[in-house]
């Protein structure tokens, strides 16, 4: 018959864990024993009462031990310094335009390349063409596809298009 956790007193558990001890059992296996106890509930009990499980003398012999004086003639150890890392390069400048280029203003803007969102990369335009986009479905969606600056989610012209929408 097994006995219940639960039903036992607080010294009947100490008594049943001190047998257990005396007989090498480790606190799983004396927790097998005791229906509705835990291994952890087994190693409370040890703790509370200071009895020792087997195969924990040597771990409870090294806690009790005082802490030995530190000897200050003693050098402490170097810390490591971490490994040199050479500062990152500048960034490379970009290419001025010959001075005959044509400024942005004067620059046509290209229409529309109308993709789709699986022709969509990291480098196109992702301005949506669909009047009432909530409402078209993802198949039939189009957006802008025009080449963008690195920074920007639209190109030039539909940049123009999100300003002019804020202002009014």
């Amino acid at each position: 018959m097994r006995i219940d956790w639960r039903n036992l007193s607080t010294e009947e558990k100490i008594e049943f864990v001190k047998g257990g001890i005396a007989k090498n059992m480790t606190s799983g296996m004396i927790a097998n024993e005791i229906v509705g106890a835990t291994r952890n509930a087994v190693i409370g009990v040890c703790h509370r009462f200071g009895l020792q499980l087997p195969g924990k003398s040597a771990m409870r012999s090294a806690q009790t031990k005082e802490p030995e004086a530190r000897n200050p003639q003693r050098p402490r150890a170097a810390r490591s310094k971490p490994a040199y890392r050479p500062p990152a390069p500048p960034p490379a400048k970009q290419a001025e335009p010959p001075a005959d280029a044509v400024p942005d203003e004067v620059k046509p803007v290209p229409r529309h390349r109308r993709v789709s969102m699986l022709q969509l990369t990291e480098h196109t335009c992702k301005w949506p063409l669909n009047q009432s986009y909530i409402t078209v479905p993802v198949d039939e969606m189009m957006f802008c596809g025009n080449p963008k600056e690195m920074t920007a989610a639209y190109c030039v012209r539909c940049a123009q298009k999100c300003v002019e929408k804020r202002r009014g």
